[in-house]
């Protein structure tokens, strides 16, 4: 996926967003600037085309369920449905007002994706220790 399009998708100016494969911001003590190298943003889309190919996908629709209340959520939803297709995924992508969203996603088999948004937050490390297998 090429995250930096999916960026400019949801929110636009590059002044308020960052791509990077770390859970943890700079000067965080478990920030890692190479956390996710080779696999994080690669955006490879000959690449992805033959994975695909080999993986024996059968046409399958891919269920992107959003909400189309929140233009971070649902025009992330979009160009995600766009670079999907470009590698041969056939995509639904399903917009709907939240309520309607909450409820699709508690049932297991009505889904396959769902984007969202982190957002970056620097507290004390310990509070993460359970996320990065830290036993103390």
């Amino acid at each position: 996926m090429d995250m930096d399009e999916l960026g400019l998708s949801q929110i636009g100016n590059q002044k308020f967003w960052r791509t990077g494969g770390s859970l943890f911001s700079k000067g965080n003590i478990w920030y890692d600037g190479n956390a996710g190298e080779g696999v994080y943003n690669v955006h490879d889309i000959e690449n992805a085309k033959e994975m695909l190919k080999k993986s024996g996908y059968d046409g399958t629709p891919i269920v992107i369920l959003n909400g189309k209340d929140d233009n971070v959520e649902s025009q992330g939803a979009i160009a995600l449905k766009d670079q999907l297709e470009d590698i041969g995924f056939n995509v639904e992508l399903q917009l709907y007002d939240r309520p309607t969203v909450v409820e699709q996603r508690s049932k297991v088999d009505a889904w396959n994706l769902h984007l969202t948004y982190f957002l970056e937050t620097n507290p004390d490390p310990q509070v993460f220790g359970a996320w990065v297998g830290s036993n103390g």
